[in-house]
């Protein structure tokens, strides 16, 4: 056996050297980080939740009405028809549907460390846990007290919020 020198590790006790850890640390599955890669992938190339025009913009712009209030939209809105169908955009496990006041019902998506939240929504055929592959029907989307009909939409990388717009296919 070979001596081994003041200060060195002996070669059983060496770490492994492994390939760096795809995509996230989260500790994602296989899968999971296959999914996050292929997401990334699929910038400008999602198809639309919904049939409709974006009605409210990303991010932060002064209220329309209210001098000097400022509002911060988390996603885009996009309207649409009353009880119109809403679609996932990529395959993917429902990680949650709650109800939240001013929202209706709201539905979450889980793409590896990506995720879409589908919000506004007159009904929900979805659960928690659930895959879905990209197109599938998730649920309704709602009107508001004025008859208008629009879903909001976000994209998050783990907390970091992304402009949908630049995930969705150009029309």
């Amino acid at each position: 056996e070979k001596a081994i020198a003041a200060g060195e590790t002996p070669p059983a006790e060496k770490p492994v050297e492994k390939a760096p850890e795809p995509v996230s640390s989260g500790g994602m599955t296989e899968e999971e980080v296959s999914l996050a890669s292929s997401f990334k992938a699929s910038q400008a190339r999602l198809p639309w939740p919904v049939r409709g025009f974006v009605s409210d913009h990303f991010g932060r712009k002064e209220h329309p009405v209210l001098r000097g209030v400022i509002v911060d939209n988390l996603g885009i809105d996009i309207q649409t028809s009353n009880g119109e169908a809403v679609r996932a955009v990529y395959d993917g496990v429902v990680l949650d549907v709650t109800d939240m006041p001013g929202m209706n019902s709201v539905v979450a998506i889980q793409h590896g460390d990506y995720m879409t939240v589908y919000a506004k929504l007159q009904s929900v055929s979805v659960r928690p846990g659930q895959k879905v592959k990209a197109r599938d029907n998730i649920g309704t989307v709602a009107a508001d007290s004025e008859g208008t009909s629009s879903l909001q939409f976000q994209v998050w990388k783990n907390t970091t919020r992304l402009n949908p717009e630049q995930w969705l296919m150009r029309r």
